[in-house]
């Protein structure tokens, strides 16, 4: 990832757009403004999906188990600290917060491993249709399709990759199946 990324860093935006307009197509390696968008659309995308596999994979992994572990331990020892030098009122106290909050932190982590795939597969389905809306404006010439709209493009590439988004993606499709649910079972009994 770090060499796509430092690669990307190479070509900023302002310089970019400067090496896009200029006359002097040696500021482009010689090639043409659609080429070099192209190229630059290119390894921006690349880097961008260097470092989302790199999110996905530390945020699939990071949950696997060790949030659970370390919750739990986590209440343990704060539970514990509580009860040091107290009466067995305080004990039993203590041991009922520890079995609560650890019951809720199971609870918080295991359903979270069960929605991950889903969030993943929204922000999936996000970023698929905004980098197919860049891929369709490739073949546009430079005035059709120039750099700067290229990098607003490529920022909402870079965005779509968020798990609000995807929330915000899976809950609204869950509401319309269930609203088409709805009216197909309010027309069957209207009938």
């Amino acid at each position: 990832m770090r060499t796509v990324v430092d690669i990307a860093s190479k070509y900023k935006p302002d310089i970019a757009v400067t090496a896009f307009h200029s006359p002097d197509a040696r500021l482009r390696y010689g090639l043409t403004d659609k080429q070099y968008r192209n190229m630059i659309i290119s390894i921006y995308m690349a880097a961008i999906d260097a470092r989302y596999h790199n999110f996905v994979s530390a945020l699939s992994t990071q949950n696997k188990g060790s949030n659970l572990a370390l919750s739990t331990v986590a209440l343990g020892l704060s539970s514990a600290a509580t009860v040091t030098g107290q009466t067995a009122a305080n004990i039993l106290s203590a041991g009922s917060a520890f079995v609560t909050g650890s019951n809720s932190k199971i609870s918080q982590t295991l359903y979270f491993e069960k929605t991950l795939p889903a969030l993943i597969a929204g922000m999936e389905t996000n970023r698929n249709e905004i980098k197919l809306t860049i891929l369709g404006k490739l073949d546009r010439d430079g005035a059709q399709y120039p750099i700067e709209t290229a990098f607003a493009d490529i920022a909402m590439y870079q965005n779509s990759a968020s798990l609000d988004s995807a929330i915000e993606r899976l809950t609204s499709e869950a509401g319309a199946i269930s609203k088409t649910a709805r009216d197909n079972v309010s027309s069957i009994a209207d009938q």
